[in-house]
């Protein structure tokens, strides 16, 4: 009966076909945001950021770029605990093994620990040989960092091609000036927007109409 709650699926010496997620040679800077974060869990857990080889670590730096990637992957339809929820059980993760990875998940995000339970002591360990999160034995969840970013992640990854996020991060805005407007950039056309605030930063409110009108070039000016 334990082992149906395990993530069977996403052992340590489970094979599994990982996504390339190169930056192209031809000079772009936008890029798909899901294949940064990819990129960036890969290389925090010191496995190579293209290709996905190397064992991964159990930094949780990591981990929490794995949950990054994942609720990304979960898309923007339903709550967000709903949805993660959802694309885990879809992808053959039990309900029990789902919620608590959901609570892991939110613990890492909101406070950098492990979650409080309280039908459930969750661990964490580096053990590669072993499952993404084993459940088999009542009351005690025990979680493997390098298995769950570098199997359970991956593997979920590679299945759902479709739902990547396909908003691009310009990963190499240029700012006009010193001063002056600041630019945000997401995907061309849809996503870049003008952030209308007064630069820098600490100039205070009420100066903020007299040194819009300056000609100097000492305030703030507009574009």
């Amino acid at each position: 009966m334990g082992l149906r709650m395990t993530t069977i699926r996403d052992h340590g010496r489970s094979e599994i076909l990982m996504l390339r997620c190169p930056l192209d040679d031809n000079e772009s800077t936008l890029y798909p945001t899901l294949r940064l974060a990819l990129r960036d869990m890969r290389q925090a857990g010191g496995r190579d950021p293209v290709d996905g080889s190397g064992t991964h670590n159990w930094w949780w730096a990591g981990l929490t770029l794995g949950m990054i990637v994942l609720d990304t992957l979960s898309g923007d339809v339903r709550g967000v605990g709903q949805r993660f929820r959802a694309l885990l059980v879809d992808r053959g993760i039990t309900e029990t093994d789902a919620q608590l990875l959901w609570a892991l998940r939110c613990s890492l995000l909101h406070g950098y620990g492990l979650p409080h339970l309280h039908d459930w002591r969750m661990v964490a360990t580096r053990e590669v040989n072993a499952y993404a999160l084993d459940t088999s034995r009542s009351g005690l969840a025990v979680l493997s960092v390098p298995v769950f970013c570098g199997r359970l992640v991956e593997r979920i990854v590679s299945e759902m091609p479709d739902r990547w996020d396909v908003t691009l991060l310009d990963t190499d805005t240029q700012v006009p000036g010193v001063v002056g407007s600041r630019w945000a950039t997401g995907s061309p056309g849809d996503y870049s927007f003008r952030l209308d605030f007064p630069w820098p930063p600490n100039m205070h409110p009420r100066n903020r109409q007299k040194d819009d009108g300056r000609r100097d070039g000492g305030g703030v000016g507009r574009p």
